[in-house]
């Protein structure tokens, strides 16, 4: 089943863009049922958005990956300019990425590195984010799905 969108005070999208291997700069933006090859590097957009009266304390952001994908640490310097250093604190978990906001001012948009290493079909659980201790407060990105594949060339 597919995942819509949700909006409970909280508007969440999440954007994906391969990046060019030479440059490490953003190329094509990937979306929902793209492919990718194996081996590529993604740059992950998840951008929260609070509605106007809504004062963002304690928000905690989630981004779910594609269980192909590995997520690449905020530490590798490659890509330093792909990665959010805004949140006060990041735990790279096995499954996803969450990120904690002290205190939110309307959006942000945090962003994070996937490395794409298991060809096959992937889906990637919505977004979300919540405050804390007001979970009624949330909202969802839609799911989405990806193709890991192998490159043109045929290796791995």
């Amino acid at each position: 089943r597919a995942i819509k969108p949700e909006n409970h005070g909280i508007e969440v999208t999440r954007r994906m863009w391969l990046l060019d291997p030479e440059t490490m700069g953003r190329g094509a933006e990937i979306k929902d049922g793209g492919t990718v090859p194996v081996g590529s590097y993604l740059s992950v957009e998840v951008r929260v958005k609070t509605e106007e009266d809504v004062v963002a304390r304690y928000l905690l952001a989630a981004a779910p990956k594609a269980s192909g994908c590995q997520i690449v640490p905020a530490t590798d310097m490659r890509f330093s300019r792909w990665q959010s250093h805004n949140a006060s604190l990041r735990e790279d978990k096995q499954n996803e990425l969450l990120l904690h906001f002290e205190e939110m001012r309307r959006h942000s948009t945090p962003r994070h590195v996937l490395f794409a290493e298991l060809t096959g079909e992937f889906v990637i659980p919505p977004a979300y984010a919540e405050l804390m201790y007001q979970p009624d407060v949330r909202g969802n990105s839609g799911m989405m799905h990806i193709k890991i594949a192998a490159k043109a060339d045929g290796k791995p």
